[in-house]
């Protein structure tokens, strides 16, 4: 799949929802990003996980236009300048990262690390190797950045993209 959007973290949702073999264009204009983003369940924003999208549905934000429009909410229940609630709030206008706040030194640590890929369909054992390949790649980057983790996490999508 294909996207082509004025940023990745758009690029990334739009390959996500046209899958497996479509191919989307987001227009730049805030209108065409709000056009597409904000019908999408938050869920499709990478970065908004299981335990988020449970808080956030308790409160009736199930779509990227509900977090938009209840923003100020967001931002009383994550805590107010929270990088959650920033996060959030950046996600719900389709704004990825924080390069200016990055070099912070208050800036949380990173929380995650991973390598990603769509593959054809193959046989469980083939899968195998290929999840060896990539555990081995996030070890290496895991040295590299001196980092320890605590959870690894195994994505695996069928067919149906379920």
């Amino acid at each position: 799949p294909a996207a082509v959007a004025p940023n990745f973290l758009l690029a990334k949702i739009a390959s996500d929802v046209r899958k497996p073999d479509g191919q989307l264009l987001v227009g730049a204009s805030d209108q065409a990003v709000e056009e597409f983003l904000h019908p999408l369940p938050v869920r499709k924003v990478g970065g908004i996980g299981r335990v988020t999208d449970k808080i956030l549905g308790a409160f009736g934000i199930r779509t990227v236009g509900d977090l938009h429009r209840e923003r100020v909410a967001v931002s009383a229940l994550f805590g107010e300048g929270s990088a959650s609630a920033r996060f959030l709030q950046r996600a719900a206008v389709g704004c990825e990262g924080e390069a200016e706040e990055a070099e912070d030194d208050d800036a949380p640590a990173q929380k995650g690390l991973g390598h990603e890929r769509t593959f054809r369909p193959v046989p469980w054992e083939e899968a195998g190797a290929l999840l060896e390949d990539l555990a081995r790649r996030v070890a290496e980057d895991m040295e590299r950045r001196d980092l320890r983790a605590r959870t690894a996490t195994v994505k695996v999508k069928l067919r149906t993209f379920d």
